[in-house]
């Protein structure tokens, strides 16, 4: 290569050194950095270099010359290597063909111990299974010792247990055609026969243990309760049994509630304190129950028509308290009311209910029909004794406090999920009301029927016959049952009422003495149920009935005096307000003027003028002395003396008016009131 084509061309160099902007490879070398600080001729430099290297060149081949004799030896040396190498590539492919081999084999090693794994494994899930199965179906001598020869106590539940268990298992095995259980089958039901005839003897045992005297039977059934799987097991496994062990559980239940509610039913009935009989009826004459028991019957009619004090319906604050001890209340010669002793009594019957149903459902589960059988001959008992009673009853009250008790006894079962014995109350239920039904239809007859006559003298007080009524109303409806037949019947008793009163009070001669007569009554009537806070239809119609009467009275009353002015006031256009609403205003129509006799005038203003104060002394002292309550004699007081002042405002009001320049009135409005 010549010099020329070793350098760089000149233009190429200038156009190299003018490019400041292009990158040089150089700049950052040190060497060439020196040079060109130093100032050194780049071309003298180069042409230098170019020397340099061609010495260089020529001392190398000099070298390489003088060197052959050993290159040469090189060389053989390297081809005695690669001989070798081969010989040694030649014994590692051999290795490499071995290694492949020993890894074929340790992966069949592999394979064959993963296998030899999966068969272990397997075959200890076998043993295992094998192992349980055999632990399930096997029947181990001390089971069998237990089970047969062992007495029933908490250890023998221990082995029922695990018998139920094997059991259940070989049912389940053979469901699954597993012949092996053929082999113990005739064993287990070796061990079935003999647990449930040993569970048969054990369970009676301690059943026919209720009947022994002075047994808390509580008590037994508490104990019982721990072997309540006796029961599941015979349920399960021996059908017969447990329908055995149950029905003489029924069997003996039955017998010893039913002389127990006896005996209780007995005592209590020796406790009775007979209230009423038929002739206990509101429009009976008193003569009829005058003679030689007239104070004992007299003492019970008051109870036949009133709650009485202390008041019957205090009962009703001891629903889920009230007790009697029959042989403690015999030995006190203590009474109660028929109510007090049907309360006791299921209170009594509904505690043992609750009781025996609690146990039955731990002990009986899915034996519905067990509870009403073993009360049934009790129940129909009371039935029985409760129809005696009310066939000879005529206390309504005494029957109305019962069927609210009985209402309540129903919603108490069912707050108690106890259900059994609806049947039961509702015959209950339809015994009291046809009773109470038959009493208040004889009382309503008695009332329609009744002759005047006959129930004694009338005068213008309060007749007797009011007052049972009152108290009798009174006290039915203090004791809040709503339902519409009794509402019916109460609704019917009050009009029959409402027409006696009338027919009793015809037998007074004078009309205002029958006003007043129905003024006192009507009013006693109210007061009495007034006093018991009670409201209903009654209290609303005796209202309305007694301000009827009531402005009859002070119209009768001021026309006895003021006939005359009354009539001209109302003949001549001016309307008084009714006493019962002295807020109304007075009406006004324009008076006649051509009828309007001045004589008249003046002789009504000179009369009223003359008499008005003796007259209002004497309607005082009449009034305070017609009415029996003086609250009420006030009352109307009041309202006839504003009915007076009404009439004498309106007679003064058209004197003002047309005449006033002629008669001068004594007493003005003013002076008056």
């Amino acid at each position: 290569m010549s010099r020329h084509n070793l350098l760089p061309n000149e233009a190429t160099l200038e156009e190299d050194l003018i490019d400041f902007d292009e990158e040089d490879p150089f700049e950052n070398d040190e060497r060439v950095r020196s040079i060109v600080m130093r100032g050194v001729d780049l071309k003298e430099y180069s042409t230098q270099i170019e020397a340099q290297l061609k010495q260089v060149e020529q001392e190398s081949i000099n070298d390489y010359t003088r060197e052959s004799s050993n290159l040469v030896f090189l060389h053989q040396q390297i081809e005695s290597c690669d001989s070798i190498l081969e010989t040694m590539q030649n014994l590692l492919t051999g290795f490499q063909s071995d290694l492949g081999n020993i890894s074929e084999e340790i992966k069949y090693l592999q394979d064959q111990s993963t296998s030899l794994s999966i068969k272990i494994r397997n075959r200890q899930m076998v043993g295992n299974k094998l192992s349980t199965f055999i632990d399930r179906i096997i029947l181990p001598p001390p089971l069998i010792r237990h089970i047969c020869e062992n007495e029933v106590n908490e250890s023998f539940l221990e082995y029922l247990l695990a018998l139920t268990k094997k059991m259940e298992f070989s049912s389940e095995q053979r469901s699954k055609q597993v012949l092996s259980v053929l082999d113990v089958e005739p064993d287990l039901e070796r061990l079935r026969v003999k647990a449930s005839s040993k569970i048969r003897e054990f369970l009676l045992q301690k059943i026919y243990g209720f009947a022994r005297p002075n047994i808390d039977i509580h008590h037994i059934q508490q104990g019982l309760l721990k072997f309540k799987y006796f029961y599941s097991f015979l349920s399960q496994y021996s059908i017969d049994v447990a329908v055995e062990v149950r029905s003489s559980y029924q069997e003996i239940q039955s017998k010893l509630s039913f002389g127990s509610f006896r005996n209780f039913l007995l005592g209590l009935l020796k406790l009775l304190l007979e209230i009423g009989s038929k002739i206990d009826l509101l429009a009976a004459p008193e003569s009829s129950l005058k003679g030689f028991f007239t104070d004992r019957y007299s003492r019970q009619r008051v109870n036949v028509f009133s709650l009485g004090e202390p008041s019957r319906a205090s009962i009703f604050s001891e629903l889920d308290t009230f007790t009697i001890n029959p042989l403690e209340a015999l030995q006190k010669n203590q009474r109660y009311s028929f109510e007090c002793l049907f309360l006791a009594y299921h209170r009594y019957l509904l505690d043992t209910i609750s009781s025996e149903h609690v146990f039955q459902n731990d002990f009986f589960p899915s034996s519905a029909e067990l509870l009403p059988a073993i009360f049934f001959k009790s129940n129909a008992l009371f039935l029985e004794s409760l129809q005696s009673f009310l066939s000879n009853c005529y206390d309504a009250i005494g029957i109305v406090i019962m069927i609210r008790i009985n209402d309540n006894n129903q919603k108490l079962m069912t707050r108690r999920s106890i259900s059994h014995f609806l049947r039961y109350f509702e015959s209950i239920s339809t015994q009291l009301w046809s009773r109470l039904n038959l009493i208040l239809n004889c009382h309503i007859e008695s009332v329609r029927s009744a002759n005047p006559k006959v129930l004694g003298s009338v005068d213008i007080r309060p007749h007797y016959v009011t007052r049972r009524y009152a108290e009798f109303i009174a006290s039915l409806l203090a004791l809040h049952v709503e339902d519409a037949r009794l509402h019916t019947m109460m609704s019917t008793l009050l009009q029959h009422f409402e027409l006696l009163l009338r027919r009793l009070s015809i037998e007074l001669q004078d009309v205002k003495d029958r006003i007043i007569f129905l003024i006192n009554n009507y009013d006693q009537i109210i007061s009495v149920l007034n006093e018991r806070e009670v409201t209903g239809d009654e209290v609303r119609r005796f209202k309305q009935l007694l301000t009827e009467q009531t402005d009859l009275f002070i119209e009768n009353e001021l026309n006895c005096y003021y006939q005359p002015l009354i009539t001209f006031v109302k003949e001549n256009g001016m309307h008084a307000p009714s006493p019962s609403n002295p807020n109304l205003n007075i009406t006004q129509a324009s008076p006649d003027l051509s009828r309007l006799n001045l004589t008249i005038i003046e002789a009504l203003a000179k009369d009223f003028g003359e008499s008005w104060k003796t007259v209002l002394e004497k309607i005082t002292n009449d009034i305070l002395n017609y009415f029996t309550n003086f609250k009420m004699g006030t009352l109307i007081l009041q309202q006839t003396l504003s009915q007076l002042g009404s009439h004498y405002s309106s007679f003064e009001a058209i004197i003002n008016k047309h005449f006033r320049s002629v008669i001068h009135l004594n007493p003005t409005y003013t002076e008056l009131k």
